[in-house]
């Protein structure tokens, strides 16, 4: 049997700290955890949240410091990573922030 490639990201989520969709991922299944970068963008192309570890989220926050929460609006992510065949992915698309 081989494993099928899938990825997935939400378009919106509330950090609002009520345990219903905190925290924005994006997941899949044969996707290389050791060749993964994830970037999130505010309208004026500056990164508010970077990561190279496919489990850690952005929690709405602008390079996680607690004071800096960001506003309600549209973000854009960008993803880079490998999936297990060793195929090089590009993704971007918006996500919606919602207090």
């Amino acid at each position: 049997i081989k494993d099928e490639y899938t990825f997935f990201a939400p378009t919106a989520f509330s950090p609002d700290k009520d345990g219903i969709n905190d925290i924005f991922y994006v997941y899949g299944n044969g996707i290389n955890p050791n060749i993964f970068q994830m970037y999130i963008y505010d309208r004026w192309g500056a990164v508010v949240f970077e990561t190279k570890n496919i489990n850690q989220g952005w929690n709405g926050v602008i390079k996680n410091v607690k004071r800096d929460a960001v506003k309600s609006g549209v973000y854009t992510w960008y993803v880079i990573y490998k999936d297990i065949s060793g195929v090089e992915h590009q993704k971007t698309c918006p996500v919606t922030l919602i207090h």
